[in-house]
């Protein structure tokens, strides 16, 4: 499912940067995500925090750190604004999730260091154009350390709670330097039209990351729990739009195992077989 990473020599070096994922719940995913960014590029250290079950995975070159298992999102924030200073000692961290990544480390950019927080910009509402969304983002241990006063509390979602409720303070407070929202389009896509980028978040995306045989390989790897969302809906849409009629089967079988029988997934199931018949006239 994976290429080998290029000789180490051929790897750009991000010496600054430490990789990391925090997981308790699918670190198989988050193993293979880490996987992807370090085949083109050499990080200071890669750091995967999950729970006890992470101990079976080929980890090579990667430090497990072991928490308690993450039961909420309002967890996983909590431990993002407050603990993850702990585990970075380089002046930034590269922090993803399991369905986002780098995508083309030749847009990589030194520039991107000047700044304590990049994120692909959000594309609606009061949020548009601004800076950013927290799937795949790089942030600075200045900025990590200045979330762990009791001056700022943690709240779902963590990235909402670092580049809206606490920003203004942070700036003033701790000249804490948010991107630009040019400057984070070249770093990530997430929602809105897809551009080329850096990297990527979002599961709906990897129809343009990965190939028709990746994508297979992925949608059966992938837990039922994990196909319940809307954004697990929508790639659903996308794969059938695309013709990966085998991906889309394999994701609209698991996420209706998952969610039962109900009016969308008979819309879904519809759809899929109109567009095979579709293809065969």
């Amino acid at each position: 499912m994976l290429k080998p990473p290029l000789p180490a020599d051929a790897r750009t070096a991000l010496a600054q940067v430490t990789l990391c994922c925090i997981d308790t719940r699918s670190p198989e995913l988050a193993l293979y995500a880490m996987r992807r960014c370090m085949q083109h590029l050499s990080f200071a250290r890669c750091v995967l925090i999950s729970s006890t079950q992470a101990r079976h995975l080929d980890l090579d070159g990667i430090d497990l750190v072991e928490i308690a298992p993450l039961k909420s999102i309002d967890d996983y924030s909590e431990f993002v604004i407050k603990r993850l200073a702990d585990q970075v000692q380089t002046s930034h961290v590269l922090l993803i999730q399991w369905d986002g990544f780098v995508r083309d480390a030749r847009m990589w950019s030194d520039d991107f260091l000047k700044f304590d927080y990049i994120g692909a910009p959000w594309t609606s509402g009061a949020l548009a154009n601004q800076v950013g969304n927290g799937g795949f983002t790089l942030r600075s241990r200045k900025l990590l350390q200045a979330l762990q006063s009791n001056d700022y509390a943690a709240h779902n979602p963590e990235d909402v709670c670092i580049a809206v409720t606490h920003r203004a303070r942070l700036e003033r407070e701790h000249h804490i330097r948010f991107a630009d929202a040019q400057t984070a389009r070249r770093f990530s896509c997430e929602r809105g039209p897809w551009r080329p980028a850096f990297g990527f978040h979002a599961v709906f995306n990897l129809p343009h990351v990965l190939s028709s045989t990746e994508m297979a390989q992925f949608s059966a790897a992938l837990p039922a729990h994990l196909t319940a969302s809307s954004d697990a809906r929508h790639l659903i849409r996308d794969l059938i739009r695309q013709g990966d009629f085998e991906s889309a089967q394999t994701l609209l079988r698991k996420r209706t195992q998952h969610l039962g029988w109900h009016a969308d997934a008979w819309r879904q199931r519809l759809q899929l077989a109109w567009a095979r018949l579709h293809r065969m006239s």
